[in-house]
């Protein structure tokens, strides 16, 4: 059966479900998959720059060369996910939190993505990478580079809710992506209900592009 403007793929693992996305006004095909059985999740939201943006290069960061990825592949773990299969009561949490880590560990081997963290400094021994705030990784491309995952650490997520808001980890690691980012733009994806993440997107420049509905089965 033919779905309008829908993209059908198997989420890697056995365990977790196929995943639909269509058009958020695609009403037709949304009665189609429910008849079928396919229960909604989320609205994913697709925010992109417009136009180029430019800031300060002036943050702690780090490279891929200097990361301590096990830390960070244990950040990862004590992360609160919005995802698709973290909002999914069928898929238990032990699979989803899996995900994430399979997924930043395949990041961490893979040579096109480039990652960024921040991390403190000591003017005598330099970087530290067992201390980090929080990580960005994003795939380049020749008009966007496109977010594929990031993260803040619990403790410091605090801090980017103060009214010194843009002094927050959270918009260092998105400012830092756009500095080393050829083309100065973002795309990034995010759960409609994700209201940091929307508001971190705002605050740098970029707006909501377009609106997908997912399904699960």
């Amino acid at each position: 059966r033919a779905i309008r403007s829908a993209r059908l793929f198997q989420a890697v693992g056995n365990m977790l479900p196929l995943v639909v996305r269509i058009s958020d006004d695609d009403e037709r095909s949304a009665e189609q998959l429910k008849l079928d059985g396919w229960r909604e999740i989320e609205v994913l939201e697709t925010w992109q720059h417009e136009a180029p943006q430019y800031f300060a290069d002036d943050h702690l960061l780090t490279t891929p060369n200097d990361l301590d990825w096990p830390f960070i592949i244990r950040l990862v773990g004590e992360v609160e996910w919005q995802d698709r299969l973290h909002r999914d009561r069928a898929v238990l949490k032990t699979y989803a939190d899996q995900a994430k880590v399979d997924w930043i560990t395949a990041i961490s081997k893979c040579p096109t993505r480039k990652t960024y963290a921040l991390i403190r400094r000591d003017e005598n021994k330099g970087p530290d990478p067992m201390w980090c705030g929080g990580f960005i990784a994003v795939w380049p491309g020749s008009e966007f580079d496109t977010i594929d995952l990031w993260a803040v650490r619990p403790d410091y997520q605090i801090a980017d809710a103060q009214p010194y808001w843009w002094l927050g980890t959270s918009r260092q690691l998105l400012e830092c992506a756009i500095v080393r980012s050829a083309s100065k733009r973002l795309r990034a994806g995010t759960q409609e209900t994700n209201i940091a993440a929307r508001t971190c997107y705002e605050r740098i420049g970029m707006k909501i592009m377009k609106r997908q509905r997912t399904f699960h089965k």
